[in-house]
């Protein structure tokens, strides 16, 4: 076992009335889903002057919601990615350019009106009294087929369902991946596949603060040779809302643990992925700085 005061050292560091009053946010349950490093957590989430230094791919997002919104999720405005030795822009940057371009058009194709940006929303869980927040990228309306309802007096026959076009408000979370048609199951390409925990909070947040229930919609674009992009209409119901419960439950009882016993010893989960784009790798004696060799 490493030095128990360098392990405690950041939980103190942390300040207990700050963990206490800990916002939970989509983000946050999905970095506290067992294994997890916990020292990379209090680093890159937890401390007060916290912040993940964004990866190439993440920057490319950033990029990505700069040029279609004005800004980006963090409050930034990310105007250029890294340049070829060259000085010319990469390929990769040319088609998320044209994308952005592609990104208005879409909207108009499938009457998307975007109403606000960047919108942080705040809410309380009941059970646990824990703050929620989220920022949702786009919250505007969209264009959705609806059935009629059939009156049985009407003379038309009793399957006859008579179809309408309606304008109702929404949430639209922008994403930018390398190609959605690639992958495993746990791709674009599989979207029934996908964790509800942010399309569930964002619902929950919505519908806390405007008394009504949004449905939530994922625009998907990708930077592949084929330039592709998709919408996907994600519902949400009781079964999501009740893992979004136990998530919640699950991440206020840890944090309430930090708060209450700031001189546990940290957890820590190290792997050559995890600690390589890690903020601490040079300074933290548990890093795993060597690709394991494949045994086969």
């Amino acid at each position: 076992m490493k030095s128990q005061t360098n392990n405690t050292e950041a939980m103190v560091n942390l300040g207990s009335d700050y963990i206490k009053d800990f916002p939970i946010t989509a983000s946050l349950i999905s970095a506290m889903k067992e294994p997890y490093c916990e020292r990379k957590l209090i680093e890159t989430k937890l401390r007060i002057d916290s912040k993940e230094r964004p990866n190439l791919n993440m920057l490319k997002g950033l990029f990505f919601e700069s040029l279609c919104l004005g800004e980006s999720s963090d409050g930034s405005v990310t105007k250029n990615l890294p340049r070829l030795k060259t000085g010319k822009k990469s390929i990769d940057q040319i088609r998320i350019e044209i994308q952005a371009d592609n990104f208005k058009k879409v909207c108009d194709l499938y009457k998307i009106k975007v109403l606000s940006v960047q919108l942080e929303v705040k809410g309380t869980h009941k059970a646990t009294t824990r703050a929620l927040m989220g920022h949702i990228d786009i919250v505007g309306t969209i264009e959705e087929e609806v059935i009629q309802p059939h009156s049985v007096f009407d003379p038309k026959p009793a399957n006859y369902q008579e179809k309408k076009i309606i304008e109702v408000g929404c949430i639209i979370d922008l994403k930018l991946t390398a190609n959605i048609n690639a992958g495993g199951d746990w791709s674009w390409k599989h979207p029934y596949n996908m964790p509800s925990t942010q399309p569930a909070m964002y619902t929950r947040l919505m519908e806390e603060n405007l008394s009504k229930t949004l449905p939530f919609y994922y625009m998907v674009f990708d930077y592949s040779t084929a330039m592709d992009f998709v919408i996907i209409k994600k519902n949400i119901g009781i079964l999501e809302q009740s893992e979004l419960d136990v998530d919640i439950k699950r991440v206020s009882d840890t944090l309430d643990d930090m708060h209450n016993n700031s001189l546990r010893e940290i957890k820590y989960h190290p792997t050559y992925q995890g600690c390589m784009s890690c903020v601490l790798k040079t300074r933290c004696s548990h890093a795993i700085l060597k690709k394991p060799i494949i045994v086969v």
